[in-house]
């Protein structure tokens, strides 16, 4: 199977756009291959001939796209649904907004590693231990680890 990144000839059947010359930004399909021009036949079925340099190859651009998707691996998004009766992951990502100081400063810590002066083995275990830290003193009087029974203690009770 040949490799779709490193053929960028157009091939017959793409679908592209003409850059350049009195059919500007109309779409044709390409009929024909030389080594200087395609044979296109636009959507009224008027054949031209143009050079390679004067189109947008949409259909390149996709086989680009499916080759690269397959490189990026399965581990990106948001994860499957667990399977009943699978064991629960141990942890979980969680996307949150930071304002911009906050950033920097997390930055600022990752890139110079501080948190290793710290006795902490990466950010992540930073920010852990700082929000179980934030949350235990929040729930005034719980000892330890909030439990769940804990934090729902602190959420009003609607109606």
């Amino acid at each position: 199977m040949s490799d779709p990144l490193a053929d960028s000839q157009p091939q017959p059947g793409d679908q592209i756009q003409i850059k350049a010359g009195a059919q500007t930004g109309h779409r044709a399909i390409v009929q024909t291959v030389s080594a200087e021009h395609l044979g296109v036949e636009l959507a009224d079925g008027t054949r031209l001939t143009v050079r390679p340099a004067e189109i947008t190859n949409y259909s390149l651009a996709a086989r680009r796209a499916n080759a690269t998707r397959a490189l990026r691996g399965t581990q990106v998004g948001r994860p499957a649904r667990p399977r009943a009766g699978a064991p629960s992951p141990r942890r979980l990502a969680r996307t949150v907004r930071l304002s911009t100081d906050i950033d920097l400063l997390l930055t600022l810590i990752q890139r110079t590693h501080a948190y290793t002066a710290w006795g902490y083995p990466s950010l992540e275990a930073v920010l852990e231990d700082w929000i179980r830290a934030g949350l235990t003193q929040r729930l005034s009087g719980a000892a330890g680890t909030p439990t769940v029974t804990d934090l729902l203690r602190l959420i009003p009770p609607t109606g």
